[in-house]
This record gives structure tokens, sequence and C-alpha cells, in this order.
């Protein structure tokens, strides 16, 4: 089926498109999309005189778009869940949807709790620490005795270490090997407080839109850190928006600034091979 132009796509072809990619739809699904606002509105275009109008949309991106869609449907199976997806990804949504959408999202969170801590620094380990690394060791701790739901769908310690070599904030030569995974279950406390502060929800359409534009770029620098990732947005992202827009909301412009300037730089650099501590003094 031939398309009118490079730039214009009916619905019938987007659905030819998908099938194409494996991704079976029908017309009926893809209204459904559209009034959810998954989908932007259709451009309609003059036939002529008494002939009607023809609808298409005219995004170079749609078949990119629809095709995140359909992964996030038969992922979530809700609307507002794929609507949070596609934010993630760098998509444009009605953000007065990707705020109840996002309020649900943290409703239906499970609240942390205090858990036992098996393992734990004994006295003479605590004693080869300097005094900055007991009090991150002290941080790393109290977000270990939290219980939070913390996403697995992808090896995120492993990508945390290579993030953090690449970003050179590790030191070679010494053996934390849990430091890493206490570090993430660390951040998912954090990102469950900021979620249910209502960051998402106070946040205006400017903040909102500057901080997707943050972390696309955080996520391109993790991408190229792990390789090529669908779960990565969908695992890291919501976290990572919570924190730019916490420094965004807090007045901390600059200081976000210098460090997507960091990530930028960072991210044009060669990949540093990977290692398990790391450095508060780099």
């Amino acid at each position: 089926m031939r398309f009118k132009s490079n730039t214009t796509t009916s619905e019938r072809q987007l659905c030819v498109a998908l099938a194409a990619t494996g991704r079976t739809t029908s017309l009926d699904e893809l209204s459904a999309w559209r009034k959810d606002g998954l989908l932007p509105s259709m451009a309609s275009t003059g036939l002529g005189t008494g002939k009607g109008k023809s609808y298409s949309w005219r995004e170079e991106d749609i078949l990119a778009r629809a095709q995140a869609v359909y992964d996030a449907m038969r992922r979530h199976g809700r609307p507002d869940q794929a609507l949070i997806t596609l934010f993630l990804f760098g998509f444009a949504v009605p953000l007065g949807q990707l705020r109840r959408a996002w309020l649900h999202r943290a409703k239906m969170r499970r609240p942390a709790g205090i858990r036992v801590i098996r393992k734990s620094l004994d006295t003479n380990e605590l004693m080869d620490l300097g005094g900055d690394r007991i009090l991150l060791q002290a941080a790393l701790c109290v977000g270990a005795a939290m219980e939070a739901e913390v996403s697995q769908g992808i090896a995120i310690p492993v990508l945390l270490d290579q993030a953090l070599s690449k970003l050179g904030l590790v030191q070679h030569g010494t053996n934390d090997s849990d430091l890493a995974d206490q570090l993430w279950h660390l951040l998912s406390i954090v990102g469950s407080m900021l979620d249910s502060s209502g960051l998402v929800r106070e946040a205006c359409d400017d903040e909102l839109l500057t901080a997707q534009r943050h972390l696309g770029v955080v996520i391109a620098f993790l991408r190229d850190c792990s390789g090529p990732s669908e779960a990565l947005a969908e695992t890291l992202g919501p976290q990572l928006l919570l924190f730019i827009l916490a420094l965004l909301r807090s007045g901390q412009t600059r200081t976000l600034d210098r460090v997507m300037a960091y990530v930028r730089g960072a991210g044009r650099q060669a990949p540093v091979s990977s290692a398990r501590s790391l450095s508060l003094t780099a």
C-alpha cells in the first residue's frame, strides 16, 4: 500500500505497518488509542467540493509511537500506564492526562516498610572506612532497611556500575560488591518518597517538558552504557524524572544544568571498564 507522502499516514496504512512488525491491531483499537490520548489527533484534507474529507497523521514518528503504544498496552493493559510510558519515551502527551495517570500510579504503589537487614558491616570493617564513607554506608543501610517496590526489569546494579565508571565516579582496586545494589535500593526509596509528594501533579507544563528533555539525555547515556533496551525508560525513567523535577522545582536549575552538561560530555567519551566502588572525592 502506497502512502500519500512521506509524512502522511492513514489509519489503515498504520494498521498495515504495525502488522508488518508483528503487531496486529484494528481500526477500532487505533480509534480508542486516539480517544485516550495515546495517539495524536488526525489532520483532515478536503477531497474537493461535495467529496468530503480524508484523515491522516502527518507525524513522521507515528509508527514508532504506535509501536510503543501497542507494546505498553500489552504489558500494562491500561491507557493511563501506556500514557506514562509514552512520556518517558519522549513522546508528546496531554499533560493534564499525564498528571492524573501519575497520581493513580502513585496511589497504587505499596508504601515503604522496615525490614531486618541480614548483612551489615562489622566494627573492624567500619574502622577501615573513612569518615565520608561511613556516612555513605549509614545512608545505604537506612535504604536497605526499608522495603519498597524496586524495579527488576533489567540488571540495574550492573548498569549503575557501568554508568558510574563512564562518568569517572568509581575508584578501582577496592571491593564493594554490594554497593551498586544498595545504591539502587536507596534511589528507589527516594523515588518512592518523591512520588508520594505530588511532584508531577504540581509541576507546571514547562517543568514537565524540561524534565522530559533532560530525561531523554540521561536515558540515551544509559543506553550507551548498557546497549539497546526497551525496558530502560520504563524501569529507571520514573525515578530519574522525579529527581530531575525535584531539582527544577527546588530552584536548583544551575546544578541540574551542570549535571546534564557533565552527562553529555561523558556520553561522548569512550566507555570505561566497570568497577564496584564509588569515589566520593572524584
